[in-house]
């Protein structure tokens, strides 16, 4: 008690009338916080979190679940889920259906014409991916060289007669960045439509006033950011972003995988990477693909974007059948992840996988603990020194089960690896820009391509074990030996894990 000052005195004292004004208004903000998490199903970890975030923290709290913590994801989703049916109301029959825009040009594979192993697996992805058939004669080329991706592409976009569609999440201004767009214009300068589309939150760093002046330069360029971020309507949620990675020349050919257009493949930097080139049917998808997302945030009229000189009748590219598996949350509640734990569960010998950040969900931690439990080789190929300190903490709260289980778990070293591959048995090899992480599963918008080719598989067998030889391998006994204080460091970092 202040001397000098009774009771009711200090009761009626200006600054006790403003502690309990301030004590009110966070009790209050606490409260309307948890009212409204329970509007709708969330996880029991969210709430409290949340709730501990709002009540540790006065005011700042309230602000930071007001910025990040309402979650706007169902009904940002449905937005974009109704512009991708605006996009070809056409489609016959229930949605979903193929668009007929490539579908009566790419022929479906029958069933029959797979390996019988791998027919029920194509049975269940079938049910999962009815807009995104498998499809025959493809030709896959892995570029597992960054430098030698990015020399690819712009080798493709220096042929491009008709248009050049590039999606990317980070777009850099740098010497990489600036080599793209300089190109970019040249082409649309030369009589080339291009259309590029960057994520605003990935590449928040390129100056994107710079790169959007660039329209009024060129008549037949157009870039614009993907963002589903307004404060002006209280839209604060920035989970949803934009993680593709396509680039589609006139129709016929496409790039996609792990590889962003900035300056981080050396010299000086040296980040690993995997990046694919394609042809044939399956490069329509692909188009599609790249096509909803421009029209969501573009609003170019469909006849435009559906053209036929967009989707030109394929050429057979090769001996590859492959699909596009698509993620995001627009993209039908968790049937990425459901395709995953249909490759797992149809794997017979062997299951790698190769990913930079390795935060898996429960449901696919269970997968890969399953998968080994039944005697399958399952490989985890993460980096041994992450770009980021908490994810690596909260990869690493995971190795337990898995080496529990019979899996094995490599950190490769330096330079950091941002490859995102999954190899099963010696047919199945799927690549993209999907992580193996809550975002990447249930945020972010992905895509990945799944190819069977023998040939394929046998390339990045070969990638795999020459990353194996360069990366230490956790062993079991070790492990359970590391400090206290680690084990503490990494549960705690597992907080900072997307929650919903």
């Amino acid at each position: 008690m202040t001397p000098g000052l009774s009771l009711p005195e200090l009761l009626n004292a200006p600054l006790w009338h403003a502690f309990s004004v301030a004590t009110a208004l966070h009790l209050l903000a606490a409260v309307s916080v948890a009212l409204h998490c329970l509007r709708r199903p969330r996880e029991p970890r969210s709430l409290l979190l949340w709730l501990f975030v709002v009540l540790s923290f006065p005011f700042v709290g309230g602000l930071l679940y007001l910025m990040f913590g309402i979650n706007n994801v169902p009904s940002k989703a449905w937005d974009k889920a109704v512009s991708d049916r605006r996009l070809d109301p056409g489609r016959p029959g229930p949605a979903p259906r193929p668009p007929r825009i490539y579908s009566e040009k790419a022929v479906p594979a029958a069933n029959t014409a797979l390996p019988a192993a791998l027919q029920p697996l194509n049975s269940l992805l079938e049910h999962l991916y009815p807009d995104f058939p498998l499809l025959p004669g493809n030709r896959v080329t892995p570029l597992l060289e960054p430098p030698r991706a990015l020399e690819a592409m712009l080798d493709a976009i220096r042929g491009a007669r008709h248009h050049v569609h590039l999606q990317t999440y980070i777009l850099g201004d740098d010497p990489v960045g600036r080599r793209f767009m300089a190109l970019l214009e040249e082409k649309a300068r030369a009589g080339v439509n291009v259309r590029v589309l960057f994520d605003a939150f990935g590449s928040a760093r390129a100056r994107a006033r710079r790169l959007l002046a660039l329209t009024g330069r060129a008549p037949n360029l157009r870039v614009i950011p993907f963002t589903q971020v307004n404060p002006l309507r209280r839209q604060f949620q920035v989970n949803l972003r934009n993680h593709r990675k396509i680039l589609v020349v006139d129709g016929r050919s496409a790039f996609t995988g792990g590889v962003n257009l900035h300056n981080a493949y050396g010299p000086p930097a040296s980040v690993r990477d995997a990046h694919f080139a394609l042809s044939g049917p399956v490069v329509l998808q692909l188009q599609y693909t790249f096509l909803c997302d421009w029209f969501y945030m573009s609003g170019e009229p469909a006849p435009a974007l559906l053209s036929p000189a967009h989707f030109p009748l394929p050429h057979a590219g090769g001996p590859a059948f492959a699909r596009v598996l698509n993620a995001g949350s627009a993209e039908f509640p968790r049937r990425y992840e459901d395709a995953l734990f249909a490759l797992s569960a149809a794997s017979a010998r062997r299951l790698w996988i190769a990913t930079p950040y390795f935060i898996p969900t429960d449901e696919m931690l269970r997968a890969l603990r399953n998968a080994a439990l039944r005697g399958i080789d399952v490989r985890v190929l993460v980096p041994g020194k992450n770009n980021h300190l908490y994810v690596q903490c909260a990869s690493r709260a995971s190795y337990a089960e898995l080496l529990s289980a019979g899996a094995r778990v490599f950190e490769r070293n330096p330079p950091f690896t941002h490859a995102k591959l999954l190899l099963s048995d010696n047919a199945a090899v799927l690549f993209g820009s999907a992580n193996l992480d809550t975002r990447s599963l249930r945020l972010n918008y992905e895509t990945s391509c799944l190819a069977f080719d023998p040939a394929l598989a046998a390339a990045i067998e070969g990638y795999f074990n020459a990353e194996f030889h360069d990366a230490r391998e956790i062993l079991p006994d070790a492990w359970q030996r590391r400090p206290l204080r680690q084990r503490m460091l990494e549960n705690f970092c597992t907080l900072f894990n997307p929650v919903l």
